[in-house]
């Protein structure tokens, strides 16, 4: 994902009380490098496989999807035709960042 155009950041973060799965955070300079990058064969060969339903990544999973089928708990904001809303409510987390990975200037 770091290679793609338009990519700025990536956190993996593991919750440190309260919560089993992992959350990941990206930045993207635009909405149309996300879709870019959600469209690419990058994404595809990226979120092939993995292990959906379980609270710890797997070898080459970075465990955003655990617990939800298609892998990423409600979606991606106007993914799959949708224009609801992206949450409904809010939980204060604490978090740890297990992995950081930003764009090479």
């Amino acid at each position: 994902m770091e290679k793609m155009e338009g990519f700025e950041s990536f956190e993996l973060l593991r919750p440190i009380e309260g919560e089993r799965r992992y959350f990941v955070y990206t930045r993207w300079e635009s909405e149309e490098a996300f879709q870019a990058w959600l469209h690419s064969d990058a994404f595809t060969k990226g979120h092939a496989g993995g292990s959906v339903g379980s609270s710890e990544p797997a070898d080459g999973d970075h465990g955003h999807g655990a617990g939800h089928p298609e892998g990423h708990p409600g979606g991606h904001p106007g993914a799959h035709g949708s224009s609801g809303p992206v949450g409904t409510g809010s939980a204060l987390l604490g978090f740890e960042v297990v992995m950081q990975v930003t764009k090479s200037e």
